[in-house]
């Protein structure tokens, strides 16, 4: 490969062309053909056809959510409420009568019933009903994962064993045992997130990071021969590279892709990994790959089960339109030529009340439920580890931004959380999530209405809050990417100690888009990694690491080190970091403060609609 080839395309050199083989596409209900039953965070604001969008949730929805949630967070819930004594237990204690709700809503107002401690019993009917659905979903996981109180995430406890956890962290803590001028603070942290492995860190650039053109091997591990002749990859296009039937142009980067991993799950569940991890030194940190692959083979299940939801019709509970006329059933007819017709008109509509049935559960099944399974797949992922550090003089922690994992460009679907160590921080540390809606259906300027139903008032924003899962240690989080996330505020338990929370993290690209660049396409980009093959004469890097440059002579290769943009050195990458968060955080503002209606998370509820 010349040196020329590795900087930018020359003449003669055809552009690399994405592969758009896929192993099968999807049809939605109405036949139209798409290439991916998963849709994206960012959607078109008016799209019908997506399945994956979440409707605003009515007020006995909410109540509905909160009661289950809190049911399932005691322990065995799947086999006490299967006996009577224990469910009329729950009843007296949770069940309200009309009266009380009345007098609540007096003292409280409308909005507040969301967070009312008791129901109606026919509520309470339909949750203790409903529970049966949720054990159908832990089940279908072999017991291992159960939905929070969100309907997308799936948490489970002690699925790593303590064997597996003990080798990864004895291979881990290699990562950590560097002298503390050379951790990697994330930028902005304070010094307390300490990035071990970060995607931001050697991204693919566009015009820049050579890409293999011709990837002829089934399997590419960690001796692949990268001679066969690499270019730049032209910059991402939409309009090519997408392959969602609902994405809007906001949040594609320009100039950047996260490099995920080639993880081959087999059809018995064994997870092998195929190319190397990004900043992750296959050679220097061998003995992680094989507990990393063993850790992600343990979230197959509940990746399985949040994807399948993903992929399925929204679950819905509560359908306050029982009447064909709308909200309000049909109106009483007036006789037009009645002197007093618009006055008793008018008092009808000043007091008319919505007309709403109480839900009745119905197991989903059918076509409403999908099922994914990534058995016998190769997955792209992207992997991550950081740890949260908090010393006396440093105690708290502010928490995270609300945000979706990556870019359009990355299509990641799924996120995969393992705490692995916490140590002396407060138990109320949580990742909450929040999900983009659409605006329900209403009578123009129905305030009332909508008030009454949903909740809702003029100006709200869309976003359903959808609740938290404590992030505990040995919890396993996971849950798809149409959902925002963020990490709340959390401090020291003991505030003369230190502590501190560990975390693995997986995400999991489209498995049906083959349009994104990864690990086995693109030689490693650290400089170090190069100069270490071609300088050291250590004999496991000789027979093992990459043969990139083993023909150059070492003038050349330190030559090349000094003069060009790729391979990257340390403090090039740091740079590009920073450029890379920077266009993301001008988009996230730009799109927040000055066109809300393209990023779904920022819409406002506006009874002017019509």
């Amino acid at each position: 490969m010349s040196q020329e080839e590795l900087r930018y395309p020359v003449s003669g050199i055809a552009p690399y062309k994405p592969n758009y083989k896929l192993r099968n596409a999807y049809r939605n209900e109405e036949g139209h053909k798409y290439l991916s039953p998963f849709g994206h965070p960012y959607n078109m604001i008016f799209d019908q056809e997506n399945q994956t969008r979440v409707s605003y949730p009515t007020l006995k929805d909410k109540q509905i959510l909160a009661l289950s949630y809190a049911i399932r967070q005691k322990p065995e819930w799947w086999i006490k409420y299967k006996n009577p004594e224990i469910v009329a237990k729950w009843q007296k204690e949770t069940v309200a009568s009309k009266e009380e709700r009345d007098e609540f809503i007096q003292q409280n107002g409308m909005k507040a019933v969301a967070e009312s401690p008791k129901v109606l019993q026919p509520l309470f009917d339909f949750v203790i009903a409903e529970l049966a659905w949720y054990e159908k979903l832990k089940d279908s996981t072999d017991g291992q994962f159960q939905l929070a109180y969100s309907d997308y995430v799936f948490f489970g406890d002690k699925v790593i064993p303590s064997d597996l956890k003990t080798t990864f962290i004895k291979a881990a803590k290699k990562l950590e045992d560097i002298p503390d001028d050379l951790r990697d603070w994330h930028p902005g942290s304070n010094q307390q997130v300490w990035d071990l492995i970060h995607p931001s860190l050697y991204p693919l650039q566009y015009g820049i990071t050579p890409v293999v053109k011709d990837l002829k091997n089934d399997h590419v591990g960690f001796e692949i021969n990268y001679k066969g002749g690499c270019v730049p990859m032209p910059e991402y296009n939409f309009w090519r590279d997408s392959i969602k039937s609902d994405v809007s142009t906001f949040g594609i980067s320009k100039r950047f892709q996260w490099l995920p991993s080639i993880f081959n799950v087999a059809k018995d569940g064994k997870v092998t990994i195929e190319s190397y991890i990004n900043n992750l030194h296959p050679v220097h940190y061998k003995d992680l790959y094989r507990p990393i692959a063993d850790i992600f083979a343990r979230f197959i299940p509940g990746i399985n089960a949040a994807l399948s939801q993903y992929a399925s019709k929204e679950h819905i509970r509560d359908n306050p339109f029982t009447h064909e006329e709308g909200l309000y059933g049909p109106e009483p007819e007036f006789d037009e030529n009645d002197p007093n017709y618009d006055e008793k008109y008018d008092e009808y509509i000043e007091n008319r009340v919505p007309i709403v049935n109480d839900p009745v559960f119905e197991m989903p099944s059918g076509e409403r439920v999908s099922q994914i399974d990534v058995h016998g797949t190769k997955l792209k992922v992207i992997v991550k580890m950081a740890n949260i550090q908090l010393t006396p003089e440093n105690p708290e922690y502010a928490g995270g931004t609300w945000h979706v994992e990556g870019t359009i460009n990355e299509d990641i679907v799924c996120s995969c959380l393992y705490y692995y160590d916490v140590e002396n921080i407060t138990d109320d540390s949580e990742l909450e999530f929040r999900a983009a809606t659409d605006a329900p259906i209403y009578e123009q300027y129905d305030s009332d209405g909508v008030l009454a139903v949903y909740g809702l008032e003029n100006g709200d924003l869309n976003t359903f809050y959808v609740g938290g899962v404590k992030t505990i240690e040995d919890r396993l989080i996971v849950f798809p990417n149409m959902l925002q996330h963020h990490v709340k505020p959390f401090k020291l338990q003991d505030k003369t100690k230190p502590g501190h929370r560990k975390i693995l993290c997986f995400f999991v690209c489209d498995p049906y888009n083959d349009n994104v660049i990864s690990t086995d396409q693109v030689p490693p980009q650290q400089s170090n990694w190069w100069s270490e093959q071609v300088l050291s004469n250590e004999e496991e890097l000789k027979n093992n690491h990459y043969t990139i440059f083993d023909q150059l002579p070492t003038e050349v290769l330190e030559a090349i080190f000094d003069e060009v943009e790729w391979p990257m050195s340390l403090k090039r990458a740091k740079e590009v970091r920073e450029e890379l968060m920077e266009e993301r955080s001008i988009n996230s503002k730009k799109e927040e403060e000055s066109e809300p209606d393209r990023n779904p998370f920022y819409r406002h509820f506006s009874l002017c609609e019509h």
